[in-house]
């Protein structure tokens, strides 16, 4: 179930599988960013599926736009070839490029609920192609002790020179009720941390690096049927860190889930050089 509490259509074309006249000319190659590949990891896992990175060709469009049937669209793969094309360069949007991911290790370009929705619907953005969720009426409101955490660490074996020092993390929030609920705001705003990753070095625990954000889905409230866990994806770059934060060197390091300033399921990552 990925239900949030209310939602707008997203003003945004996301594109699957196209023909050969789609691919826009003025594409160009580009190599990857190492985060990507955390990102692939991530959208493997919760597919269920395997395929590999380096199959995938990756273009961006520096001028002009990609057009799909017509319509602007800031993503899109491509069957022929397995190329993955986006919009602009630098930082592209997580959620977007994870879609385009998703697309290419399924070797489909349809938007199935079960896996754009309700498998990998937390990492992955839709919009309109998946139309219109499902509306809750009166959910039930979570305490804390109401819900499990947990963190994932993308990729599987890290390495600060193979991956220029970028992770992602997964946190994981698990509805233990029976009820369909939510976490509302109020209780979670006023906290420093509302929901996020907090990183220790284990022979140094006072260097640290903490991520936060609020525990919704693309800027709404996510709702949780009974059972069931969100994930929310906070990325980091070990190398590049806020004053006061870091730096982590190749060592072991304590990753835990943070809800309302609240430290539980941590987990343990080795850093390799």
């Amino acid at each position: 179930m990925r239900l949030p509490l209310s939602r707008v259509v997203l003003c945004l074309a996301l594109a699957g599988c196209h023909s050969e006249s789609d691919f826009p000319l003025s594409a160009v190659p580009f190599a990857p960013p190492a985060q990507f590949r955390a990102w692939w990891e991530i959208v493997e896992n919760c597919s269920g599926r395997r395929a590999r990175f380096d199959d995938v060709k990756w273009f961006q469009v520096l001028s002009g736009e990609i057009l799909v049937q017509g319509e602007s669209a800031v993503g899109a793969w491509f069957a022929n070839g397995n190329r993955i094309a986006l919009l602009g360069e630098g930082d592209h949007d997580g959620p977007l490029v994870r879609h385009e991911m998703l697309h290419a290790i399924l070797g489909s370009g349809k938007h199935s609920t079960e896996d754009f929705e309700e498998k990998c619907g937390d990492v992955v953005v839709c919009g309109r192609v998946c139309g219109l969720p499902e509306l809750v009426s009166d959910p039930t409101p979570l305490s804390l002790d109401q819900v499990e955490l947990s963190v994932e660490a993308y990729p599987r074996f890290p390495s600060l020179s193979m991956h220029n020092g970028r992770m992602s993390f997964v946190l994981k929030i698990r509805n233990t009720t029976s009820a369909t609920a939510y976490l509302p705001q109020y209780r979670y705003a006023l906290g420093w941390c509302p929901s996020g990753v907090l990183l220790s070095s284990v022979s140094d625990p006072d260097r640290i690096a903490l991520a936060c954000d609020y525990p919704f889905s693309g800027g709404y409230t996510a709702i949780y049927g009974p059972g069931e866990t969100r994930s929310f994806v906070f990325d980091i770059d070990l190398q590049n860190l806020p004053d006061g934060e870091g730096p982590f060197f190749a060592e072991r390091i304590t990753v835990g889930g943070v809800l309302a300033d609240n430290v539980r399921g941590t987990t343990m990552v080795v850093l390799r050089p």
